[in-house]
């Protein structure tokens, strides 16, 4: 069973993630540039990447305990590339588990490439 999450939820617990409580998420303009600022891409496409490594038939690709947290942090460490106790501070994890789950899902997203990236003539 693949484990949804829509774009409204992301960027609500994406901004939580890194210190905009609820409170402070008024602005949806704003909200959205807040979330590409920390992750790098919407979060519309955190929606499709999540679905996307849970139902890939690609091994390597493949998530068998999807974790929005985990995607969050490695797709921070790819728009910011902070050290791992900066990530370890931002989002409540130990260093230990911070590597683990940038690796773990930097790899599976590096392996939807080939299904993922076009190269089209136009």
């Amino acid at each position: 069973m693949v484990m949804t999450i829509d774009p409204a939820d992301w960027c609500e617990l994406g901004l939580q993630f890194v210190g905009f409580d609820k409170r402070r998420q008024k602005c949806h303009k704003t909200n959205l540039e807040r979330f590409v600022t920390h992750f790098g891409a919407s979060p519309e496409t955190h929606s499709l990447i999540f679905n996307d490594l849970q139902g890939t038939d690609i091994p390597e690709a493949r998530t068998l305990k999807p974790d929005p947290l985990a995607l969050l942090i490695a797709t921070h460490w790819l728009k910011a590339y902070p050290k791992e106790a900066q990530i370890a501070g931002t989002f409540k994890v130990d260093e230990k588990t911070a590597r683990k789950h940038v690796w773990d899902y930097v790899q599976a997203i590096a392996a939807l490439k080939g299904i993922k990236v076009c190269i089209c003539a136009v």
